[in-house]
């Protein structure tokens, strides 16, 4: 449970770095953040039984077919 609650910590406070420039950017592309979202989602039903994508998509505003795509990435690294 700890590890989920650093998951939870990183999406939901976004690391920033000092730009060249002066302003603040995210160090976390919007892919990235959508993926830790989405791991989040699956953690906080686990043990619950299968999560549909839609759910997850509708629950964290994701468009369905990036989530897809998103997935399928995390799956082929498992």
């Amino acid at each position: 449970r700890r590890e989920f609650n650093s998951i939870r910590a990183l999406s939901t406070k976004w690391v920033e770095n000092q730009g060249s420039n002066g302003q603040k950017q995210n160090m976390l592309s919007q892919r990235t953040r959508n993926a830790i979202r989405a791991m989040q989602h699956l953690a906080d039903h686990y043990g619950k039984g299968p999560v549909q994508l839609a759910d997850i998509a509708e629950a964290q505003k994701i468009p369905p077919k990036f989530l897809t795509v998103i997935l399928l990435s995390c799956h082929a690294l498992a």
